[in-house]
């Protein structure tokens, strides 16, 4: 099934939802990655024990964080 407008829309319809008006890069791959993860597991009802992680792949560094847990993370969650 082709969504309305093609694929690609769709997808950056997507991202565009994620990240709202974020700029700074990082924060933006963070909260679209949440909102991937999010979506996925609203069409998974069961998983079967699977766990559904967020990740960011470094392009620079080629280093994966699974969970996100990178300071910039971090600092991006604090409470306040």
């Amino acid at each position: 099934m082709k969504p309305n407008g093609g694929f690609v829309k769709f997808i950056t319809d997507e991202i565009r939802q994620a990240v709202g008006a974020e700029k700074d890069g990082f924060r933006a791959s963070v909260l679209n990655a949440k909102h991937s993860v999010a979506k996925i597991k609203e069409l998974m009802q069961n998983t079967g024990g699977l766990q559904i992680v967020a990740a960011i792949y470094d392009t620079e560094s080629g280093k994966v964080e699974f969970d996100i847990k990178t300071p910039a993370y971090s600092e991006m969650n604090k409470p306040g």
